[in-house]
């Protein structure tokens, strides 16, 4: 499992259950939208209880993600798919 370049150490098993978020609808990223990295099951159990629609989502972000942008023109930079649903 790769991890982002600002984490400076090599993966471990945690890292899997770690870098993920609990309202992920379905597995296969290999890393998680970070925003969303504080929620846990309790809290989103606490936002249901304020009558808050909870909805999944599945986001597959892909190695791409942590490619660094080195050309000086955007369009020039490659990016790679990621699966989305």
């Amino acid at each position: 499992m790769p991890l982002p370049p600002y984490i400076r150490r090599q993966p471990d098993d945690l890292d899997k259950q770690r870098y993920q978020t609990v309202y992920a609808d379905t597995e296969g990223s290999i890393a998680a939208p970070t925003a969303g990295l504080h929620f846990t099951s309790q809290l989103l159990d606490e936002i249901a209880s304020r009558s808050v629609l909870i909805r999944s989502v599945t986001l597959h972000v892909g190695t791409g993600t942590f490619r660094t942008v080195k050309t000086a023109d955007i369009e020039e930079h490659t990016m790679d798919r990621e699966f989305s649903r």
